[in-house]
């Protein structure tokens, strides 16, 4: 009885850490960086999530509570993509940047032709916005396998 015991408790722990170890998978990190701003994401693939929608933790110098919209831009096409905030801990951090969790849906655009070099823009109420380079084949690739 006492060896049943141990051995399900050990299996229990392998399979628990296995799970936790794939829940999020780094795709992509760009940041742009001056004297008096400081902007930047991380793009994960959550395996919580479907196959359509990234992860994005954004990190600004700006206000993020007021983000307004997200536009991603290749060349002539503009898509606005939809997303939603979600709640995850952050960390503490010396500096006044600002931290934003979100997933963004990515469905719409899997068939149009995009470069691999596009620009994702956030918009925030006050106007202001964020650009910054966008690997689109990377993530595509990432989370449909193609």
């Amino acid at each position: 009885m006492q060896r049943s015991t141990y051995f399900i408790i050990i299996l229990l722990l392998i399979s628990s850490a296995s799970f936790c170890q794939n829940v999020r998978k780094t795709i992509d990190y760009q940041y742009q960086r001056t004297e008096t701003t400081y902007h930047a994401y991380a793009a994960f693939q959550n395996s919580l999530l479907d196959k359509n929608s990234v992860e994005l933790d954004l990190v600004s110098t700006f206000k993020l509570s007021d983000l307004q919209g997200i536009k991603l831009r290749s060349g002539d096409d503009v898509f606005q993509l939809a997303f939603k905030k979600i709640t995850a801990p952050t960390a503490k951090n010396d500096e006044k940047r600002a931290k934003l969790y979100l997933s963004v849906d990515l469905k719409e655009i899997w068939q149009s032709k995009l470069s691999c070099d596009a620009v994702i823009t956030f918009t925030l109420l006050n106007k202001q916005t964020i650009s910054l380079p966008f690997n689109y084949c990377l993530i595509k690739t990432a989370l449909t396998g193609n």
